[in-house]
């Protein structure tokens, strides 16, 4: 099964995808100005579910890496005496499972910080800075615009920055609050000490009881100082199904504050538009999309969308012609 099936099927991020695609509708038939500002955020919207499926990869991995690794164990289980419930167990395999907590924490946080812009955007709301007080100086006032520039780009900022998160209505920023309070700033602080402190992989074993499984044991409280850190039961994997699912619904409920019609998931010719797209030899621009279902999209011409020259092709019978543009 396809991801954008799992996706429906999960009910993952199908109002965020209807907002998504309103920007798309917004920019059609409209001034080159409103055509250029909807299509930023509609390629920002493209971008945020781009990384919400590749954490549901990394996750995909870790299961199948997972049962791999069990599988390699039993085969030696026979010959092993063994006497506790867990247990450093070394392969390739293994390692390329420890390899994956990184990426996912890391496009958690990128995720979040993303995520506001588009939300305040939808619903009408105003990011710029605020003008220049009486007596302020050009200096100072330059000064804060720079470091407010820059707090837009970290989810952070509007979690903690009560001026900056007053700007949502009432239910917005409940919903923030609420999330922020329950995985969404562990995930950062997860993500910090990887990134700053140390490896967060130190506590990895194969556990055979009560369940056979690989184990990445994380600190418990990440917000507190590294020589305090106790370590019991929360396992990596488990912990970041629960994140990346809490995320889903802190960005459901938004959407949903903001009265955006779900949208169904699937592969278009526009999700090209977060790439470079190469220009043919006769200046037109070509992009090529095979959908889920087999279906087979081609569009050409100077942008996107556009009129399209389609063809069948014949290579594989199961393969069609799905959507024209």
């Amino acid at each position: 099964m396809g991801i954008n099936q799992n996706f429906n099927m999960k009910r993952y991020f199908l109002k965020f995808n209807g907002l998504r695609y309103h920007f798309l509708k917004k920019a059609e038939n409209k001034s080159i100005e409103v055509y250029k500002n909807n299509r930023k955020y509609f390629r920002l919207a493209t971008e945020i579910m781009f990384f919400a499926k590749n954490c549901y990869r990394i996750l995909e991995q870790m299961e199948m890496l997972n049962d791999a690794s069990i599988l390699q164990f039993r085969e030696m289980k026979s010959i092993l005496n063994l006497k506790c419930k867990r247990f450093v167990f070394q392969s390739s395999i293994v390692d390329e499972y420890l390899s994956l907590l990184m990426p996912f924490l890391n496009t958690m946080y990128i995720l979040q910080d993303r995520i506001m812009a588009i939300i305040a955007k939808a619903g009408n709301i105003s990011l710029e800075p605020r003008d220049i007080k009486e007596n302020e100086t050009e200096e100072k006032y330059k000064k804060y615009k720079k470091n407010y520039k820059k707090s837009l780009n970290s989810f952070y900022s509007f979690a903690e920055n009560k001026n900056l998160l007053s700007r949502f209505s009432p239910e917005i920023q409940g919903i923030v609050k609420d999330y922020w309070k329950s995985n969404g700033e562990l995930i950062r602080k997860y993500r910090n000490i990887e990134q700053h402190i140390f490896n967060l992989v130190i506590h990895s074993y194969l556990q055979i009881l009560p369940k056979e499984k690989l184990l990445i044991i994380l600190p418990d409280n990440p917000k507190a100082q590294p020589q305090d850190y106790r370590y019991n039961n929360r396992d990596a994997y488990d912990f970041f199904k629960l994140a990346f699912r809490d995320f889903n619904f802190f960005v459901e409920k938004m959407v949903e504050v903001l009265k955006f019609e779900e949208q169904m998931h699937s592969l278009v010719v526009t999700d090209l538009d977060r790439m470079k797209l190469e220009k043919a030899s006769d200046y037109s621009t070509i992009g090529v999309a095979i959908s889920n279902n087999n279906g087979f999209e081609i569009s050409k011409d100077s942008g996107f969308p556009s009129k399209a020259i389609i063809k069948e092709i014949h290579i594989d019978k199961n393969i069609q012609v799905t959507k024209k543009y």
